[in-house]
């Protein structure tokens, strides 16, 4: 039951953009709905003991905001590494203080999946910047 009413929210904030917010920008409408469900499922999971779904939920929404909201400002790519970056230390968080296994499980992937992003575009900055100067942003 937990499951469906999550994909219901979900859905409500499709319906909420497709309907009444249309104008708004898609990514930054996106990466607002990804926060405001993390924060509502995290809250549901946290309040309703012994539900599996919507704490490890959270945990995979939260993952977007961050990145989806710097690409949205129109920032360079250096403030989307280090998006990702602070997204993957907010995981590694999780994992430290976090109870339940599903849930260190579900932010471990994540961290590990933003970590190995960001390292990835800094590299690409960094090879790709012309001068050392340039490569140190």
């Amino acid at each position: 039951v937990a499951a469906l009413a999550l994909v219901l929210t979900v859905l409500d904030a499709y319906g909420l953009y497709a309907t009444a917010l249309s104008g708004t920008p898609p990514m930054g409408y996106v990466a607002g709905a990804a926060a405001v469900l993390a924060a509502l499922w995290a809250g549901y999971g946290r309040l309703v003991g012994g539900l599996r779904v919507p704490l490890p939920a959270a945990v995979v929404a939260a993952q977007l905001p961050l990145p989806l909201g710097v690409s949205a400002a129109g920032a360079p790519v250096s403030a989307t590494a280090w998006a990702l970056l602070v997204t993957a230390a907010l995981d590694v968080a999780v994992v430290v203080w976090a109870k339940p296994a599903p849930v260190r499980g579900f932010a471990a992937a994540g961290a590990g999946l933003t970590g190995v992003l960001a390292l990835l575009t800094g590299c690409e900055l960094s090879l790709t910047a012309g001068s050392p100067v340039a490569a140190a942003g």
